[in-house]
């Protein structure tokens, strides 16, 4: 991740922003909280949780339509968990709080 973040401030302009949002569990957060905060002035910590349920909740059924219309038979399993669709274990997560 220390590659990553080097890479951004690489690439960042001077008063440039950057957006970043991670799946992690909280208690993983602190070594990489570590390494941002050496990195960047935050400007704001904002838990986006709720908003992404409630996005997932949106696009649900479109998300299955793609599923269903656009992915050959053996890939729907997976597809069904990247774009994490109802009962899904991400989408469980996001669910749960």
């Amino acid at each position: 991740m220390k590659a990553f973040f080097d890479g951004v401030l690489y690439h960042l302009s001077d008063c440039g922003i950057f957006v970043y949002a991670d799946f992690r569990p909280i208690d993983k957060m602190a070594g990489l909280e570590k390494i941002i905060n050496e990195k960047f002035e935050i400007l704001r910590k904002e838990d986006i949780r709720r908003n992404v349920y409630h996005s997932l909740i949106i696009q649900n059924e479109a998300k299955k339509e793609i599923i269903k219309t656009r992915v050959p038979w053996y890939g729907r399993w997976f597809m069904r968990k990247y774009f994490a669709i109802e009962n899904t274990t991400i989408y469980n997560q996001f669910k749960a709080g």
